[in-house]
């Protein structure tokens, strides 16, 4: 409904601007859309001029000619009787409309919804835009001039509206929204948006813009297109440092502490002075930002304080004033809405893409347990015959002569049978559901283990290698078998990784796993990092960079990692890459997945 109510403040907008038409004229019309639009039965004016104290003159959307006349039959009682506040009776709304401490009027609308007597705010614009038409038919000078400033801000409202109604991109929006309020029809020179995050309980400065990055934004004629985000930001070096600044500020979200925190929690605009804030840290805020007096603005949807806008005129000095509290409030109201929309539509386009991404993920999944199935039947088949072809390579080995080409080809097959079996061993093995056997074992002794396997073919291409083992770690609950044959793997990748050329660092020590205690395995190497097209990738099955290997020794090493309830990940240092293996000392229920 919030955006019905808006709707209409837009069309009641356009009647108050039409050229050329009586104020009489276009209050009546006014009256007749309130009519209409809020099925009314009626909706009258009635007012009074000078120091009148009775209601003697009347305007209505029915049965009254559109110059002003005396009314053609009497005001209800209770509206000579009317006070500053709304009220409600036999199915009348009554609404005053306010000029300092005097009601020059008092809009009734019968038979309106129950709904309307809560759109406060609402209400308000439209008893400001009435007043100020009256001001027109036959009150003073200083009046009329309060009222096309209201007039002015309503106008505003109005062409922000439009614009807002053009995106849906949070950032673009909090800048049109911002520079709306430095534009001169704002009454301010700088605007800066702080977000409320309550999980960190922190106000975090996000954006500020000046008159000077406003007017680029907005052109001077209303109809002429905005001006694209960036030339706004960057157009001008002094609004964009300026915003810098802004992003750097941080402050507590309580209330005792900060004006901010107090508009936010409480959901009220509060005016402040300089002298009224003693916290150390607002006190510098003030000082980098040079801020003296300023007004807090809370822009909140759904019950929940969104982001908290500041205000101020640092060129003028002038002090934001409280009469300007009621065009603040509406345009809190209108701002609070657009940046509900805008967070509703990016959380929806964040679903959006995880749901896409699990899609993928699914598909990609599907297609790797077909290929697993056909790769484990194929090496099963193919197991007994490469047995056979090694047989005969080694008998061929054993019954010629070193130095012979027979002995020489009997010896290449024999190698290349004994890779083949090893990949076919690995692509059994993945696609085998092994179980863990969890028993007490030793981290270093499983350090030390992992490095005498490996540390043969390390040692013959030249590599250097570094072991680190902290003293005294615990003994943990693992298979010690598999968690060797991790570190393995990581050594063996290291060492291709490095071609002959390099350092190889392995590392054990006591860490942290999603808030348990843990032993931590490191695998360095300074082999120069993985780019990043290769590590989103790494452990998925069957990817591979190199002519040999079948890809699946990181994805063996993930499941046996994953089946310790551990984590395991890779990062990029200056040297190279860096495999970390997390395995807690006690997995949940004490066994493995």
């Amino acid at each position: 409904m919030v955006d019905s109510y808006m709707a209409l403040l837009n069309r009641i907008l356009r009647q108050a601007h039409a050229p050329e038409v009586p104020p009489s004229r276009k209050i009546r019309r006014i009256l007749r859309l309130l009519q209409r639009a809020l099925e009314l039965h009626d909706a009258a004016l009635f007012f009074r001029r000078g120091r009148e104290r009775h209601f003697r003159f009347q305007i209505c959307a029915r049965g009254c000619s559109d110059v002003v006349s005396p009314p053609l039959s009497d005001p209800p009682k209770n509206v000579s009787r009317i006070s500053h506040n709304m009220s409600t009776e036999a199915g009348e709304l009554l609404v005053p409309l306010k000029k300092g401490r005097r009601t020059p009027a008092v809009l009734v609308l019968k038979g309106c919804p129950s709904s309307l007597e809560t759109e406060r705010n609402f209400l308000a614009a439209v008893s400001s835009l009435l007043v100020f038409l009256l001001d027109q038919i036959g009150a003073g000078e200083q009046g009329t001039k309060g009222g096309e400033r209201r007039l002015e801000e309503l106008a505003l409202l109005n062409r922000l509206s439009r614009v807002l109604h053009g995106t849906l991109e949070i950032d673009r929006q909090m800048q049109l929204l911002l520079s709306g309020l430095a534009l001169p029809q704002g009454g301010f020179e700088r605007a800066m948006l702080f977000m409320v995050n309550e999980r960190s309980g922190t106000l975090q400065g996000m954006l500020g813009v000046t008159r000077d990055a406003a007017l680029d934004l907005f052109p001077a004629g209303e109809e002429q297109e905005i001006a694209p985000i960036d030339r706004a930001l960057e157009g001008r070096k002094v609004s964009h440092d300026f915003s810098q600044l802004v992003r750097q500020q941080r402050l507590p979200l309580d209330p005792d502490h900060n004006a901010l925190a107090r508009a936010a929690l409480r959901r009220r605009i509060f005016f402040v002075n300089d002298s009224q804030e003693k916290s150390p840290q607002v006190a510098d805020m003030a000082r980098e930002l040079g801020l003296t007096s300023y007004a807090c603005l809370p822009l909140f949807a759904r019950d929940r304080t969104r982001a908290v806008i500041v205000v101020d005129n640092p060129l003028t000095g002038r002090t934001p004033g409280r009469q300007q509290r009621r065009f603040l409030e509406l345009f809190a109201k209108q701002a609070g809405q657009a940046l509900e929309t805008a967070l509703l539509v990016q959380r929806l386009e964040s679903a959006h893409n995880e749901l896409r991404e699990t899609q993928e993920e699914l598909i990609q999944g599907e297609k790797l347990a077909t290929v697993g199935e056909m790769a484990a039947s194929v090496a099963h088949e193919l197991k007994n015959p490469l047995v056979v072809v090694g047989g005969f390579a080694q008998r061929l080995m054993r019954i010629t002569e070193e130095e012979s080409q027979a002995h020489q080809y009997s010896a290449i097959i024999a190698r290349e049978v004994g890779r083949l079996e090893e990949m076919l061993a690995n692509i059994l093995a993945f696609s085998r559901k092994s179980v863990a056997c969890l028993s007490l074992c030793d981290p270093s002794h499983i350090v030390h283990d992992a490095l005498a396997l490996s540390q043969g073919n390390i040692n013959r291409e030249g590599i250097a290698y570094e072991v680190s083992v902290e003293e005294n770690l615990p003994q943990m609950q693992g298979d010690e078998q598999k968690l060797r044959q991790v570190l393995v793997n990581l050594l063996n990748n290291a060492r291709q990784t490095l071609d002959g050329k390099g350092t190889i660092s392995l590392r054990a020590c006591r860490g942290m796993l999603r808030g348990d205690e843990a032993v931590v395995f490191e695998v360095a190497d300074t082999g120069g990092g993985i780019s990043s097209s290769v590590i989103r990738n790494i452990f998925n099955p069957f990817f591979t960079t190199r002519d040999k290997g079948t890809g699946l020794g990181l994805s063996i090493s993930q499941r046996i990692v994953e089946q310790h309830h551990g984590h395991i990940e890779v990062q990029n240092s200056k040297q190279g890459a860096r495999f970390r293996v997390s395995i807690p000392l006690h997995p949940p229920h004490g066994r493995a997945a």
